[in-house]
């Protein structure tokens, strides 16, 4: 049975096509679906509950894992939520560490990709040298937001970049690191 969110992207899916009737179909499916666990922990970390985030993106991560495999891009990703999350409530040490541990698996992944192609450096040799900027400046905006009081949403903003946008995320590490006044 697919989840809300799936059922909500095929209705925009039908939508976008002109099938009206069926754009509807997927809408009623949706609010009988049942609801996909990142999609809560998301909705929970939105309204600022993050005692009650915690646990249930921690069982997203347990069961991307168990399905996936440790070193799946789908497991850096819930890796990232899982930091932004603890960013945001102040456990640093456990953010940084989890943070670079998703960060690792992406680096992993697009060597392994560019080992498959041709010629690589057209296509993974820019990302991967903004994953080799991020490696080298995460640790530092952690230890600015540690030392010198950098706001907890730009490093989290970090993450969120690192997990869908490097430039994006490259753009937020060196906005963090110009509030600490620092190079």
């Amino acid at each position: 049975r697919p989840s809300a969110r799936i059922c909500t992207l095929m209705a925009r899916i039908e939508g976008g096509s002109g099938d009206k009737g069926r754009e509807r179909e997927w809408l009623a499916r949706a609010v009988r679906a049942p609801r996909d666990r990142a999609w809560i922990a998301d909705n929970l970390q939105k309204k600022g509950d993050y005692d009650a985030a915690l646990p249930v993106l921690r069982e997203v991560l347990a069961s991307t894992e168990r399905v996936l495999g440790p070193d799946h891009p789908n497991v850096a990703a819930a890796l990232n939520n899982l930091a932004a999350l603890l960013c945001a409530q102040g456990a640093f040490d456990d953010a940084e560490r989890v943070a670079l541990r998703g960060l690792d698996i992406r680096r992993q992944r697009l060597r392994d990709l560019s080992r498959a192609l041709p010629r690589p450096e057209r296509l993974y040799e820019p990302q991967q040298q903004r994953l080799d900027y991020l490696a080298d400046r995460l640790p530092k905006a952690f230890a600015d937001i540690r030392t010198k009081y950098v706001l907890p949403a730009a490093v989290a903003n970090i993450l969120y970049g690192a997990s869908d946008d490097y430039g994006l995320a490259e753009l937020n590490v060196k906005v963090a690191v110009l509030r600490t006044g620092q190079d």
